[in-house]
C-alpha cells in the first residue's frame, strides 16, 4: 500500500524533515520525489527497520547532550588500572560522589534499570552493584566498584541514552504517549513505538460507509471515529476529546489524523535541531529539497546559544543571490522556554532582507559569538524579534557598571544595531559608519586615560552613570553638559564630532553608545 503526503503547516514539516532522514538512515532515499510531496510504501515498516533508524537517529543527533555521556566522562576518572585513591575529606573527590550519585539516582534512570533488569536476553540488575557503592564509606572501596560499574554502563548505554533522549528532546514535542505513558516508562523502547506508531500503520484499513472522517494532513479516511486519532499528544496542539466535552459549544472534531500522520508527527524530534535544550527547525514549503538543505545542521553540544548559533551558521552559508532568488519569506520555529521555564514555540520570519542586513553584520557576528555566545543570542533574539538593540544595551551597560566591568565588548552590538535598524530613507549617514563610531570610541578611551592619570579615575564611574542616564532619557543637553564639564575640568579641547548630537536623534544615540563604551574599554 502506499500513501501520498505533502507538505504543509511548520510542524508537520518538520515532522516530514525528520521521516526523510529516518528513511535515509534505512537506506531508503525518497529525495527523488519532485516537489513538495512524498510517495510513501507501507512495506518499509515492516520487520521494525524504521523503529530501529529511529532510535539510531534520535541516538547519533543527541547523544553526545545526554546525562549519560556527562556520567561516562565522570565514571572514567576512576575506571582505568590502579586509580589514585583519594582521602575521603578531599572536597573535589566529594563533589565527584555527588554528582554520580545524582544522576545515578535520577527516577529515568531508576526505571532504566528495572528496563535492563527485564530483557530477555542479557539481562543485569544494576541495583545491587549502585547500593553497595553508595553504601561504602571509604573512598577505596568505593572506587573498586567504579570499573564493574562503567563496563556494565557501557554495555547498555543506549536504554540509557534513550532515557535521557526521551525526557530532554521528544517530551518537549510530544508525551502521555508510547514510552511516554506513565504505565509503560519502564517497558523497552522499541516494543511501545511499534505498539503504538507502527501496528496501526501495519494494519490500517480505512472505514467504509456514508459517515467517514478524514485525515487533516493527507485527506485519507480514517480507521475509525477521530476521538481515536486525537492530536493531544502533540504538545500545545488542540485539545483531548475523550475528556469532557460540555465546555465547548457545538463541538465538533476536525483536529485527527491518520496512522502514517501520527507516525510522522512523533518524528518532529527528528526535524528539529536540537542543542542546548532548544529547538529550531527552518520551514520551507517549496520543496522537500530545499527543505533539507535549509536544516543540514548538527547539533553541536559545546554550544550554548543555539538558536542564535544555527541562525548564525545559515547566515553565513548563505549568499545574497540566494536571499534574493529562493530565501524570501522563510519560517524559522523555535522550541524554547519561556521566562517561566515552560515550553512554547517561536516563529519569526526570516526575509531576504533581513537575510541581507544580517550579512552585512557578518564581522560582528562573529566576534560577538567568540567574545559571548550568550550575549550573541540574546542579539539575534532581539533583532528577529523587530526590537531596538539599544534597551539591551542600557540594560547590559548598567550591569557591567554595577559589578565592576568593562563596557568594549558591546561594541560589536552597537555596530549591528546601527546596521539592523538604519534610517528609513536607506542613506548611510557619515557619523552612523563603523569607522566613525571606532573613531569615537577613541576619543572616550583617550578620556578615560586623561582621568585615570590625573584623577586617578575616580571620576570615570560618576560621569559613566551620569552619561547612561541620559542616553537612556534620550537628553542630549544633559549628556553634552556632562561631557563638556569634563573636558573643561582637564582643561581639553571637546572633540567636534559632538556637534553631530545636537539636531539628530539617531547620531546622538550611536555617538553617546560609542563614547560611553570608550570611556569603559579596556586599558591597554
Amino acid at each position: 500500500m502506499e500513501q501520498i503526503v505533502q507538505l504543509n503547516d511548520g510542524l508537520y514539516n518538520a515532522g516530514l524533515l525528520g521521516f526523510v532522514r529516518v528513511s535515509e538512515r534505512m537506506g531508503i532515499s525518497l529525495e527523488n520525489e519532485r516537489g513538495n510531496s512524498l510517495a510513501i510504501d507501507f512495506s518499509m515498516f515492516e520487520g521494525g527497520a524504521f523503529t530501529e533508524a529511529y532510535f539510531d537517529e534520535l541516538c547519533d543527533r543527541y547523544e553526545s547532550q545526554t546525562k549519560y555521556a556527562k556520567l561516562m566522562q565522570e565514571l572514567s576518572r576512576y575506571a582505568g588500572e590502579n586509580p589514585e585513591i583519594p582521602d575521603k575529606t578531599d572536597k573535589d573527590y566529594k563533589a565527584w560522589v555527588t554528582s554520580v550519585k545524582t544522576k545515578l539516582e535520577s527516577a529515568s534512570y531508576k526505571a532504566a534499570y528495572e528496563i535492563v533488569a527485564q530483557q530477555e536476553a542479557e539481562a543485569f540488575d544494576f541495583r545491587p552493584l549502585i547500593q553497595k557503592w553508595k553504601t561504602s564509606k571509604d573512598p577505596g572501596e568505593q572506587i573498586a566498584c567504579v570499573p564493574e560499574l562503567y563496563e556494565k554502563m557501557k554495555q547498555y548505554g543506549r536504554t540509557f541514552v534513550l532515557k535521557d533522549i526521551v525526557y530532554n528532546f521528544i517530551q518537549p514535542y510530544w508525551s502521555g504517549i508510547a514510552f511516554l505513558n506513565k504505565t509503560k516508562n519502564k517497558d523497552a523502547f522499541a516494543q511501545t513505538f511499534e505498539d503504538e506508531f507502527i501496528a496501526p500503520i501495519l494494519s490500517y484499513k480505512p472505514k467504509k460507509g456514508k459517515k467517514v472522517y478524514h485525515c487533516l494532513q493527507c485527506d485519507a479516511v480514517l480507521p475509525g471515529a477521530p476521538t481515536n486519532a486525537s492530536m493531544a499528544w502533540i504538545n500545545d496542539v488542540g485539545v483531548d476529546v475523550k475528556r469532557k466535552t460540555n465546555g465547548f459549544w457545538n463541538f465538533k472534531i476536525d483536529l485527527a489524523t491518520c496512522p502514517l500522520c501520527k507516525l510522522i508527527y512523533a518524528c518532529i524530534p527528528i526535524g528539529f535541531c536540537g542543542m542546548a535544550y532548544e529547538g529550531v527547525f527552518i520551514n520551507s514549503n517549496s520543496s522537500f529539497r530545499q527543505l533539507l538543505q535549509l536544516n543540514r545542521l548538527k547539533p553541536d553540544d559545546s554550544t550554548k546559544g543555539s538558536f542564535a548559533t544555527i541562525i548564525n551558521t545559515f547566515v553565513m552559508q548563505a549568499n545574497q543571490k540566494e536571499a534574493e532568488n529562493k530565501l524570501d519569506n522563510i519560517q524559522v520555529i523555535r522550541r524554547t522556554k519561556n521566562d517561566n521555564g515552560n515550553w512554547e514555540y517561536r516563529v519569526n520570519i526570516l526575509s531576504a532582507e533581513l537575510l541581507g542586513k544580517f550579512k552585512q553584520c557578518k564581522k560582528s557576528l562573529q566576534q560577538l559569538i567568540t567574545i559571548s555566545p550568550r550575549l550573541h543570542r540574546m542579539t539575534i533574539n532581539e533583532v528577529l524579534d523587530g526590537k531596538n538593540l539599544y534597551p539591551l544595551l542600557y540594560r547590559q551597560y548598567r550591569g557591567a557598571l554595577k559589578d565592576k566591568r568593562l563596557l568594549g565588548i558591546y561594541f560589536p552590538v552597537l555596530c549591528i544595531q546601527i546596521t539592523m535598524f538604519a534610517s528609513s530613507d536607506g542613506k548611510e549617514k557619515d557619523c552612523m559608519t563603523e569607522k566613525y563610531l571606532k573613531d569615537v570610541k577613541k576619543r572616550g578611551y583617550e578620556l578615560q586615560t586623561e582621568i585615570a592619570k590625573r584623577l586617578n579615575g575616580k571620576n570615570t564611574v560618576t560621569l559613566s552613570y551620569g552619561l547612561l542616564n541620559a542616553l537612556q532619557a534620550g537628553d542630549k543637553n544633559r549628556f553634552l553638559q556632562l561631557v563638556m564639564r569634563q573636558y573643561l575640568s582637564l582643561s581639553l579641547p571637546i572633540p567636534d564630532l559632538f556637534i553631530e548630537t545636537i539636531t539628530d536623534d539617531e547620531a546622538f544615540r550611536a555617538i553617546g553608545n560609542a563614547f560611553l563604551i570608550g570611556l569603559n574599554e579596556e586599558q591597554k
